[in-house]
Order: C-alpha cells, then structure tokens, then sequence
C-alpha cells in the first residue's frame, strides 16, 4: 500500500472539482484504481496502490495531472529543455556499491515553504516506497550556483570521507556520519559489508551528498525563494532512475522552472546517459485486439480518445494505435497493460454483464487441500505465514544465497520497477529478506511460506514449469534454534501427511553450515534443511543465527 498525504488547500484550488469536493475526488480516485482515505481543511491522504505502479502520482503536480487528463482537461505534453554541459562522471568504483545516478537542474522556479516542504516528504515518500527505503533508489536537492561542474560520484574509504551532514555544522567522518547521524544508524545498512561509501563531489572537492544517508549541510540545505535547483537521485535500478527523473522534471516544469539535462557519464563500459528523458516507449496495439479483450465496440477514435485520458498519447495507423508511453509508466510493460488503461479510461461500471451460459459445482482442489494442511501444521507450530513476492531480483536468488545462476531462471523483457528482473526459483531468499526487515522486533521469531516457483522447461506449452513449495526460517539468539528443531519440523511436517517413514541424510550446500545440513525425501515432499550459513546470513544483513527449511510439495505438480 502507498498512501500519500497533500495539502487540501492547494488540491481544491489545481482541480477546481465541484462541491461536495470530497466526494467528487472520491468517486473520480475509485475510477482510476486509486482510493481516497480522509480529507479535512488540513491535508488529504490518498492511497495511491491500486493504481499499479503508478510513480507519478505520489507528488501533488503529479497527481493532479493525472485527474485532469482523467478529466479532459489536459493533454500530456513535455516540456522544451534546454541541453546543458554539466557532466557527471561516475567512478568505477561504485559499481557494486551504488552503480546508477540521473540528474538535472531546474533554473528560475519559485518554492515557498509549503511547496519545500512538500518537494521534501515527496523525496521522503518516493525513498521508503517504491525505493525500498532507499535501496532501489533515493533522491536529493541542492543549491546550484554554489556547484562548480564536472562532478564526480565516486567510491571512498569512510576515513577519508569529511563533510558537514545535515544539521550539522561541523564536518564528520563517513564512518562517524554512519555512527552519529539520524540517517547514518537508519540507513548504514544499505552498505553493510562494503570497504567503501559513495559520495558526489564538485569540481572543488566539496561533497553535495553521501547518497543514501544525507546531503551536505552547506550545498544541500536548500531554503525558500526563486533559484536554481539540482536534482540527484542515485541507486540500484537505472530504470526507475529514469522514471522517477522524467516524473520530478516534469512536476518541476508545471511550477513554472526551466529544466536543463545532465549528462551522466559512467566509466565502467563507457555509456553516457542523458537525462531527463522526455521521450516515449512505443506500442502497436491493434483496435481489434482491444475490442476481444474487452468485449467492446470501440472505434479507433475513441480508443485513442480513452488512453489519452489516461496519459497516453496516441495516433491511428490502419487498423492500429501507435500508443507513446512516457518514461514514467512504469506500469505498462505490455499490450495488455495498455488495453487495461483503454478499459479503466471506459469506467469499468459501464460495461455491460453478460448472461451466465455454463452451471457448475463446485469443491475444494487438491492443491487447496495440500496447501491447507501445510499451513495447518505450521502455525501448530508457532510459525507465522507469510507471502512474497514471485519476482525477485537474480542478484538475491543467486549471489546473495550462495547459489550459482543454472540457466532456468524466467527473466522480465524489460525490468522497469523496483530492481526486480526475473521470477524466483525458491522461496528461502524471500524469508531471509523478511528476516532481515523485522530483526527490530522480538526473538525468536519463526515465519514460513507456501508458494509458487518457476524455472525454465521447453517441454511445457508455456516454457516454463511451476512447482509448489514450501519453507519455513527460525531466528533465534540462544542455541535452541539449531540443527535438531528444524529436523523436528520436518518430521512433524512427515506426520501431518501421515509419512512416518521419512528418509533423512547427511548432505552439502553453500547455503547451509557444512556438516549441519540434511536433505528429506518423503511419500509427498523432499527438499532441504539445516542451519544456514554464516555469509548468507551476512549477506542479506541478518543478525541472528538462523535454522531453515525447504521442500517441493510432490502432488501439488
């Protein structure tokens, strides 16, 4: 769930909705998949979360152009900019640290403290949300005339590391800014094992940021007034870079600023990277293949007329749209997604049903029955369920765990949110990650999961298979989370399907300490268990030692 909090003040006044304005925004926010919370005199919270990933809607600018061209009343149109020569050159030496960087500079706009203020909790809420608290992306805001250009984002020891942080006027260590900041105890993890930190420096030498932690109390204390503004945001993901920075330009631009490009030069390959990008993805959709989807009679013409609502300028080519998708659709990946924008623009209450034609009954399905009992039987025993995600990022599945890349891994086409490229082929990754975001809270703590996974098979109809599986993570400080309980959970796991007769033997896997891992072939299951091993541990930055367990559910295939 992303919720999102603006000023009703300024709301009232961009939309100029009609009386009741609550429950006008209301009912439009439900038609485009969004829901709106509260609204007071004060402020309006929106949850923004059904709406996909809908990135340009978490700023005020953003989402108000989003009602309006729901509206008809605008038409999406970017902004001219002016092709600047500042240079950013990146180091290889935050290639496995924080690889990606985008920048602009926004000249001439006019901020007062209420839109500083919301210019800073929309960095805030872009960082915790779609940036994963700042891992897959965050942003920062500096004072321009105070920069001297070629700039550098480049790696360093924390020793060698001084600048003043925010709200601080005396210079810090790297390491002492990790120590003693706010933001250094809340976000050192992001580069836990690392021998280095990233900064970005001027051609002076002074330091705008360390990104991910904090800017620089002179160069990133940015006060109200009419300015130049640079933009930086840096992280894991180069696509959401783009998506958020074409976004926040174009936000920039309707405040009446003038946006100049940065170009990032990265030393590692060569490539050169402009932004922001104001440009469209293209998709060929044929009206033919809107209308089966959807059961409709559209036109061409209404078609186009529909995605334009919906920020998606078209035109008609024979019997096809040729649909311009911004950089900030993150959402749209397929043609499906477009035609899904061609349905929401309809109004999902005007469509038709259709008489029932087919009568059946109904009963439970084996896989439900199995997945039942496996829930059943953990949560007997003090398990609390969880359920992840089937996309991850193949950095996690392979490096992180231990584990080589085999070849089968179902891969995205095009990964363009949230630093996530192709689908899991097991389920322990996800658990260790959970563990790792909840290690504030009390232990032990014991959690597991039944779910689906994906490998490649060219013999399926599809090209890939999917199995079921289940698997379940103890962490605990003291010695009880060991070897033996784990094994007890396998064997309480046997009885719940009645197989008392499970074979257990001694086996190796880099996931799991040597010499403290077995595998367990049953009449319904087989699969793994042990305790897992120390750099797995360290690599997902979990604290505690940990016993875990995974297996293949036979007759869910």
């Amino acid at each position: 769930m992303v919720m999102i909090t603006l000023p009703t003040k300024q709301l009232r006044e961009k939309l100029s909705l009609v009386e009741p304005f609550a429950k006008t925004l209301g009912e439009t926010l439900f038609k485009m998949g969004m829901e709106l919370e509260n609204s007071n005199e004060q402020e309006t919270t929106i949850d923004i979360a059904g709406a996909g990933n809908r990135i340009d809607a978490v700023s005020l600018e953003g989402l108000v152009r989003i009602i309006k061209a729901y509206n008809g009343s605008y038409k999406l149109k970017f902004p001219v900019v002016n092709r600047g020569k500042n240079i950013i050159n990146v180091d290889k030496s935050v290639a496995d640290i924080r690889p990606y960087m985008g920048n602009f500079i926004v000249r001439n706009v006019d901020i007062d403290n209420d839109s500083l203020t919301r210019i800073i909790n929309y960095q805030e809420k872009i960082a915790s949300t779609f940036g994963r608290d700042r891992k897959v992306v965050g942003m920062g805001l500096f004072k321009m005339p105070a920069l001297k250009f070629p700039l550098q984002y480049i790696a360093l020891p924390a020793k060698e590391i001084k600048f003043a942080p925010l709200g601080f006027e005396e210079e810090m260590t790297g390491d002492e800014i990790l120590a003693k900041h706010s933001k250094g105890t809340a976000y050192a993890s992001l580069f836990a094992g690392k021998s280095k930190l990233p900064i970005l420096r001027d051609a002076n030498g002074k330091v705008l940021t360390m990104p991910g932690i904090t800017n620089s109390n002179d160069l990133g204390k940015v006060e109200p007034g009419k300015q130049d503004l640079f933009v930086e945001a840096t992280g894991s993901n180069i696509q959401m870079i783009i998506q958020l920075l074409t976004a926040n330009a174009l936000d920039f631009a309707e405040m009446g600023g003038q946006i100049e490009s940065c170009t990032v030069k990265y030393a590692a390959g060569g490539k050169s990277v402009e932004f922001p990008q104001f440009s469209f993805d293209k998709y060929s959709v044929s009206i033919k293949e809107i209308n089966s989807l959807l059961g409709l009679g559209l036109t061409a013409e209404q078609a186009k007329n529909l995605l334009e609502k919906m920020l998606l300028p078209s035109s008609i080519q024979g019997g096809k749209l040729v649909v311009n998708v911004p950089r900030f659709r993150s959402d749209i990946v397929h043609n499906v997604d477009v035609i899904e924008d061609v349905a929401r623009a309809h109004g999902f209450d005007n469509f038709s049903p259709l008489p029932q034609t087919a009568y059946t009954f109904g009963k439970k399905h084996e896989k439900t029955i199995i997945f039942d009992a496996v829930v059943n039987s953990f949560t007997g025993l003090g398990f609390q369920q969880v359920i992840g995600m089937i996309l991850t990022s193949k950095e996690e599945a392979t490096t992180k765990i231990k584990q080589s890349d085999n070849g089968k891994f179902v891969e995205l086409h095009s990964s363009r949110a949230l630093g996530l490229n192709c689908c899991r082929q097991s389920l322990l990754p996800g658990l260790l990650s959970i563990m790792a975001s909840n290690k504030q809270y009390s232990y032990p703590q014991r959690i597991f999961e039944v779910g689906e996974c994906l490998e490649i098979n060219n013999s399926e109809e599809t090209g890939a298979s999917t199995t079921w599986k289940t698997a379940a993570i103890t962490a605990s400080a003291t010695s009880a989370s060991g070897f033996a309980e784990v094994k007890a959970v396998i064997e309480s796991l046997g009885k719940s399907f009645d197989d008392y007769a499970l074979k257990i033997e001694p086996t190796q896997d880099a996931r799991f300490i040597k010499g403290r891992c077995a595998k367990v072939t049953g009449k319904h299951f087989s699969g793994i268990f042990g305790e897992v091993d120390l750099q797995v541990l360290k690599n997902f930055n979990v604290e505690m030692p940990c016993t875990a367990m995974e297996i293949e559910l036979k007759q869910l295939q």
